[in-house]
């Protein structure tokens, strides 16, 4: 449970981070299942994103995943 609170809290600073307008290359967290998570930063949305899939577009300054069959977002300042 603390490393969850700990991945959470790296997550968190990270956001904040970005919302500053800092550079992030990408976040990566650990996963005890599949390897990592990985957001990329790009400048536009890919074409066909696959369920599940997250990226950041720096143009937009969204976060954003592929649920299901729409895109879902959270903007930043």
């Amino acid at each position: 449970m603390e490393e969850i609170k700990k991945l959470f809290k790296n997550i968190f600073y990270r956001l904040e981070v970005l919302e500053r307008g800092l550079v992030i290359k990408k976040i990566t967290i650990p996963s005890d299942t599949s390897g990592f998570l990985i957001i990329k930063r790009v400048t536009t949305d890919p074409v066909a994103p696959i369920d599940g899939e997250m990226w950041i577009n720096t143009t937009s300054k969204q976060l954003k995943w592929r649920n299901g069959a729409t895109t879902q977002y959270v903007a930043f300042s």
